[in-house]
């Protein structure tokens, strides 16, 4: 084809655009891939997390129930004290010291056995808010085997968390 332009082409130039159009593409397919092996794998590391927690918790039940078992006149003992010393009033007072400002609580189960577990479902404006929250919750005193389960990080943050009370503190 001819070139009738004031500026004539080189001959040669199409094809250095075109092997560095090819490059290009290329690099893109190559971090895809690697994009795609990446995301896979994180949802699989997810995944046995997950059942590994799973896991953890159905050993927990099962060992606070063989506890329970083995001598159930102290379990019950045990649980009578506990609910005199952490009454649920006064485990929300100290959740409600550990909540900042952009941070709720949706759910709250309280599961008095040897000890008092606590399971909550939280909602937080922002992860930031969240991670304040965790940080609270920690460092009040009044709680500890605090265990961040699910989250969803987009936006406004959902997460459970569980946590044992420790009994009798100030």
């Amino acid at each position: 084809m001819r070139d009738f332009s004031s500026n004539p082409r080189r001959a040669g130039g199409g094809r250095a655009a075109g092997v560095l159009l090819f490059v290009g593409g290329l690099a893109l397919l190559l971090s895809l891939a690697s994009l795609v092996r990446a995301w896979s794998e994180n949802r699989r590391v997810g995944q046995r997390l997950q059942d590994e927690r799973s896991g953890l918790r159905g050993v927990q039940t099962r060992l606070r129930s063989l506890e329970g078992a083995r001598n159930p006149d102290r379990s019950r003992g045990l649980q009578a004290m506990l609910t005199l010393e952490a009454s649920p009033p006064r485990v929300f007072q100290d959740l409600a010291k550990a909540l900042p400002p952009d941070v709720r609580l949706n759910n709250v189960v309280l599961d008095y056995g040897n000890r008092l577990d606590v399971d909550m479902q939280v909602l937080a404006r922002s992860a930031g808010a969240y991670d304040a929250f965790l940080a609270r919750l920690e460092d009040g005193g009044s709680f500890e085997n605090i265990v961040p389960g699910d989250e969803n990080r987009e936006g406004e943050v959902t997460a459970r968390v569980e946590a044992t009370y420790k009994a009798g503190t100030p």
